[in-house]
């Protein structure tokens, strides 16, 4: 609160137009004193209160600011959402784009490989066998979901094709493993004699054969439902695993023999985009 005193030794020209004055202005004049030689005017005065209106300009020029940058700022979190928006499509569309080097050797492992009714003739050049295979089949990917739409399986003597099956489509979730077994039934199979001569010759002196195993799969790879987004990502691959020397033990003149339990075989892999 704060008095202020006016002293004035000249007459004024009129007198306080009291009407105009401001509301608050007329309530704190308390005391009014005139005289010939002086006036006197006391006014206790309210520092907190305005004396004069605010002006409707500054007002408006406040809102105007304020409506800028709820603007600013709404631009800012639209700009920020775009760009997360973006890195996730990236993100995702490498993931992606990777495949299918995710997969690798160790994504399967054979788990038994025997052969039954086994018979190689040297007069035709003929070999007859039903070989039963089982392996593990893991997706190695954390988000990726493989379809495994051909998946088949290929018996060798060396480079000579003995036979092969086809197994049941299937689909993997991410970083699931899946327990395939095949069939492959060969009969007959006609070889080369030098075929027929080195398989007859190995299994008489060793009482053991070694065959190749190939896995072939054409697979699709999906990010969960949502592949429709990342259009331009690739779609379809074919991989393959050799697995090489599996060791098939034979009793003497016996026509079934298989790998000794607890035998690893090493796969090579391969894989091309179609």
């Amino acid at each position: 609160m704060s008095i202020a005193v006016q002293q004035n030794d000249e007459k004024p020209s009129h007198d306080i137009d009291r009407e105009k004055l401001h509301p608050k202005i007329k309530e704190a004049v308390k005391i009014e004193a005139k005289s010939a030689d002086q006036k006197v005017i006391v006014v206790v005065v309210d520092e907190n209160t305005p004396l004069l209106p605010p002006s409707p300009k500054k007002n408006l020029k406040r809102a105007d600011d304020d409506e800028e940058e709820e603007e600013e700022d709404r631009n800012k979190f639209v700009t920020c959402i775009i760009y997360l928006f973006l890195l996730v499509i990236l993100f995702f569309s490498a993931t992606l784009y990777q495949t299918p080097k995710g997969f690798s050797s160790s994504s399967i492992q054979v788990h038994s490989f025997s052969v039954e009714l086994f018979k190689v003739s040297l007069l035709n050049s003929q070999v007859t066998a039903l070989w039963n295979i089982s392996f593990f089949l893991t997706n190695p990917y954390s988000i990726v979901r493989v379809t495994y739409q051909v998946l088949d399986a290929e018996v060798f003597y060396r480079d000579e094709f003995l036979g092969g099956a086809l197994i049941r489509p299937f689909v993997q979730q991410p970083e699931e493993t899946e327990f395939v077994s095949v069939a492959v039934i060969v009969s007959p199979a006609v070889v080369s004699n030098q075929i027929a001569g080195a398989i007859d010759a190995e299994r008489s002196q060793t009482r053991a054969v070694d065959f190749n195993v190939k896995i072939h799969a054409k697979i699709r790879v999906e990010w969960g439902g949502w592949r429709w987004i990342f259009a331009s990502a690739p779609g379809t691959f074919e991989i393959w695993f050799n697995c090489e020397k599996l060791r098939v033990q034979f009793s003497s003149k016996a026509t079934a023999g298989s790998i000794l339990p607890g035998e690893t075989a090493e796969c090579g892999y391969d894989s091309e985009y179609r």
